[in-house]
């Protein structure tokens, strides 16, 4: 289901909604994936996180973790998100977002950012990374919970990924979106978006862990 709203003015937001709420089934484990124009104040991104979380009646307490593009680790708006939010956003570059499979391309994006995706595709991306290092670290008795990527250090939050010794995680499918994009345009012109994904979707796909979400 797909419901939309005129984002042409200021104070106003678009949502791409591939199932209604109910079909969280339950969830509260969610992963984030955000994106916003250069110097977009850090009221349009909470307020854009708050907006999509509202329409899964879900909360910041429910988020599990917040992935993003390296292009954007130095925005003032995103470091003030991990200070006040809590979370350390995991920070991708383009050629891994670019090989991920996403529900809306757009070639608009790629022409600023090297990648047709950033919230969609970051969102799947940590979902795959999530679902990556729990089947790595299962155990007979760890906790049948939904997986959470491994924590980076927030000195490191500035670091692209393609900087550390790690491998391309598998990203999760489409199907894990739950909002595929909300957008809101702020007050300066400046865009916000957000997509929310299940954090337990790929754990779902991993029968060798012996565990089931």
């Amino acid at each position: 289901m797909n419901t939309t709203t005129p984002h042409n003015r200021p104070g106003t937001a678009e949502t791409q909604i591939p199932v209604p709420a109910s079909g969280m089934a339950g969830s509260r484990d969610l992963v984030l994936g955000i994106g916003c124009d250069r110097n977009t104040p850090y009221a349009t991104l909470a307020q854009v996180i708050d907006e999509a979380l509202a329409q899964l009646e879900a909360s910041w307490a429910d988020v599990r973790a917040v992935a993003s593009i390296d292009l954007k680790a130095d925005e003032v708006a995103m470091q003030e998100l991990q200070r006040q939010r809590g979370h350390t956003i995991h920070f991708y570059p383009a050629t891994w977002l670019a090989q991920v499979p996403v529900p809306n391309p757009s070639e608009t994006v790629r022409k600023y950012t090297g990648t047709p995706s950033v919230s969609e595709a970051a969102a799947l991306l940590v979902v795959g990374e999530a679902a990556q290092a729990f089947a790595h670290a299962a155990t007979d008795d760890a906790p049948a919970r939904a997986p959470v990527p491994p924590s980076h250090a927030p000195q490191e939050a500035s670091v692209p990924v393609s900087q550390r010794s790690v491998s391309l995680p598998v990203p999760a499918p489409m199907s894990a979106l739950l909002i595929e994009k909300h957008k809101l345009r702020g007050p300066d012109g400046r865009n916000a978006t957000v997509s929310v994904a299940r954090a337990d979707e790929m754990a779902r796909l991993l029968p060798e862990t012996g565990r089931h979400t």
